[in-house]
C-alpha cells in the first residue's frame, strides 16, 4: 500500500516486465511476417501495453453489472415511449440502453462530451425539488 501510495506498483512492474520479454518477441516475429509478405507497411513500436495479457478482460461481477443487464433487456422488451434516468454511470447502464434506443439522463455530474442517444441534463434533483419555482411533479 505504501509503494502504491507513491505510484509504485510492484505487481504491474513485474507485469510489464514479463509482458515487455513476449512484446518484443511478438514484434520481431510481425516484422519478419510483414517482410516475407511482402507487404511495405512500417510497423512501428510506439505503444506497448506490457500488462494487458495479465489483466482480465473486465469486470463483470457484482450485483450492478447484472441489475444493469436485466433492466435493460426489460426496456428493450417493453419498448417504453420515453426513459429517464437519474444518476447512472453513463460507461454502465446508461450505454446499455443508449445501444438499442434514445435515453434522457438527469445527473449530478458533468457529462464532457455528446453521445449519440443520450440526451443528457446536468442538475441536482435535489435542488429542483426544493425549489419554489418548480412544482414537485414537474420535470
Amino acid at each position: 500500500m505504501w509503494l502504491a501510495a507513491f505510484g509504485l506498483n510492484p505487481l504491474a512492474l513485474r507485469y510489464a516486465a514479463q509482458g515487455l520479454i513476449v512484446t518484443l518477441r511478438e514484434y520481431a516475429a510481425l516484422k519478419r511476417q510483414n517482410r516475407a509478405a511482402g507487404n511495405p507497411f512500417r510497423i512501428r513500436f510506439s505503444m506497448p501495453c506490457l500488462a494487458d495479457r495479465y489483466e482480465p478482460s473486465g469486470s463483470a461481477r457484482g450485483h450492478y453489472f447484472f441489475q444493469d443487464l436485466l433492466v435493460a433487456r426489460r426496456i428493450f422488451e417493453r419498448k417504453p415511449v420515453r426513459h429517464v434516468d437519474v444518476g447512472s454511470r453513463v460507461d454502465g447502464f446508461v450505454a446499455h440502453v443508449a445501444a438499442f434506443r434514445e435515453i434522457e439522463v438527469f445527473d449530478i455530474r458533468p457529462l464532457s462530451l455528446a453521445v449519440p442517444s443520450i440526451i443528457f441534463r446536468q442538475m441536482d434533483m435535489m435542488e429542483r425539488l426544493t425549489s419554489n419555482l418548480c412544482p414537485r411533479h414537474t420535470f
